[in-house]
């Protein structure tokens, strides 16, 4: 990744794929029985020899010359004439073609494959590539062509790209050389290939994207050049959000630091990050600026440090608590492997001292619940709730706000900026925060967008979602949110780290 460049989200894409059965005749080149292969050679230098000085020549009886002299004229490798034996032309070919003294022929043998291709090219895969595939994964969606006629275009590639077939299952060796007829091809399973990407912020403010090496090394240029061009047809235009909302979040949580980044009607992302970076953003004691989506590697950690701090510091007696994260209503937040890698060690932190999980709260209108829960619900999230738009007011701030709250502890809380030019993608900037006038202002906010009659229930699967949507209570399901502050009004205590 350039060094001028900085990440803010990680989004993980399926490439569609499928496996097929492949009955195939297959030519291998290979090198005659020794017998044959000196009898050739012999003709080859002597241009023709008679049947009697064959056979004294290797000492073979009569019956054993006659043998040998009518399996060649069989093979169409000799001709006979009276008492010569010369080299037929086919023969003679093989020799010149050979570049040596050693001739080689096609053998046509049946060959029985598994290949996966993928369903963007049309380019053999390892069939180890076919695996399960998580939920809130962004699938990208193959043409109705190729979906449509994806067993034509199998056998097409087959034949097409048959030495790379080869070369991927190591199952022959450089002696294959081309296939001769495709006799079945059937398909077996349709998957998809997950690819991480990382998104960056370069300075002249587009958006460079990056892939595994293994991926961009070890694909054909053509799965490489496709699967970018599809990634980049997932990002619709959208409307970019006025900086007037960005200024309550400013106003929310007195951050009158961040004023400085913002030009005209746009916040400043890069020379943000920038600053971050080089530790020049003059935020107060107490307050960690953070860039990037707290599901990214750096800032996870930062997360769970706090979370261990919190349920061991004696100070507080161990503050045992549930993690609220509230999240920004956003269809490209938390898709993809670093989302799950981070909640899995927010739960292992949580585990820690007494058994805690993270609940996770997602706007939702009445009927998308199952939707959102296909992607959301993963196993590492505890429960996951809904809560309804606002119809008056709006504390999520246009769906732009993100909480991560340990209440009473500390608070994450970022709002998500559109990038100029495109502004489907968002980038959050914000803090980290165990200052008491934060982690109120967050339990505030965090109660008026989910409490009350906004509340729309836990999710547990279908039929259990609709029985606790009838009686949904925020406060018998969200108990964790629903106490004061512990701590005196006018502290400013602050905790490390």
């Amino acid at each position: 990744m350039s060094t001028d460049a900085f990440e803010f989200n990680r989004i993980t894409f399926g490439i569609p794929i499928e496996s097929y059965r492949v009955d195939a005749f297959i030519t291998r080149d290979e090198r005659l029985p020794v017998v044959t292969e000196y009898v050739l050679r012999l003709l080859k230098i002597c241009n023709s020899i008679s049947l009697g000085a064959l056979r004294d020549y290797f000492g073979f009886s009569d019956g054993e010359a006659l043998a040998v002299v009518d399996s060649l004229k069989r093979q169409g490798l000799i001709e006979t004439s009276d008492e010569s034996i010369i080299l037929s032309n086919f023969a003679n070919e093989k020799f010149e073609a050979s570049g040596d003294e050693y001739p080689r022929f096609s053998k046509v043998e049946l060959r029985r494959d598994t290949v996966t291709f993928d369903l963007l090219s049309f380019t053999p895969l390892s069939s180890r590539s076919n695996n399960m595939l998580r939920d809130n994964v962004i699938r990208l969606n193959a043409s109705n062509d190729f979906i449509g006629s994806s067993i034509e275009f199998a056998k097409a590639a087959y034949y097409k790209r048959f030495l790379d077939i080869v070369r991927i299952a190591e199952g022959l060796g450089r002696d294959a050389i081309n296939v001769y007829s495709v006799e079945d091809i059937q398909s077996k399973k349709r998957g998809f290939l997950p690819i991480p990407v990382r998104f960056s912020l370069n300075q002249q403010g587009q958006i460079d994207r990056y892939t595994e090496d293994s991926f961009e090394d070890g694909a054909a240029p053509e799965l490489v050049k496709a699967f970018h061009e599809h990634v980049s047809e997932v990002f619709p235009s959208s409307q970019k959000v006025d900086i007037g909302v960005f200024d309550q979040f400013v106003d929310s949580f007195d951050l009158s630091y961040l004023r400085k980044y913002i030009v005209g009607n746009s916040f400043d992302l890069f020379r943000y990050a920038a600053d971050l970076k080089s530790g020049e953003i003059m935020a107060p004691k107490g307050v960690r600026p953070i860039f990037g989506n707290l599901y990214l590697p750096s800032n996870a950690e930062i997360l769970t440090r706090r979370i261990r701090s919190q349920r061991t510091d004696t100070r507080r007696n161990n503050l045992l608590m549930d993690v609220g994260w509230l999240s920004p209503n956003h269809e490209f937040w938390g898709r993809g492997e670093a989302f799950h890698e981070a909640a899995n060690g927010f739960n292992s932190a949580l585990a820690e001292k007494s058994r805690s999980g993270l609940q996770l709260f997602a706007q939702a209108e009445q009927g998308q619940e199952a939707f959102i829960a296909s992607v959301l619900k993963v196993p590492e999230i505890q429960s996951l709730h809904f809560f309804r738009p606002s119809t008056v007011g709006d504390p999520t701030m246009q769906g732009r706000l993100e909480l991560f709250l340990y209440p009473t502890g500390f608070v994450a809380a970022l709002f998500h900026l559109s990038i100029p030019g495109n502004s489907s993608q968002w980038a959050p900037v914000g803090f980290v925060s165990a200052l008491p006038k934060h982690t109120e202002t967050s339990h505030r906010l965090f109660e008026l967008a989910v409490g009350g009659s906004k509340y729309g229930g836990r999710y547990a699967d279908n039929r259990a979602y609709i029985d606790q949507a009838q009686t949904a209570n925020f406060s018998e399901s969200c108990g964790f949110l629903c106490f004061s502050d512990l701590r005196q009004k006018n502290t400013t205590e602050v905790y490390d780290e």
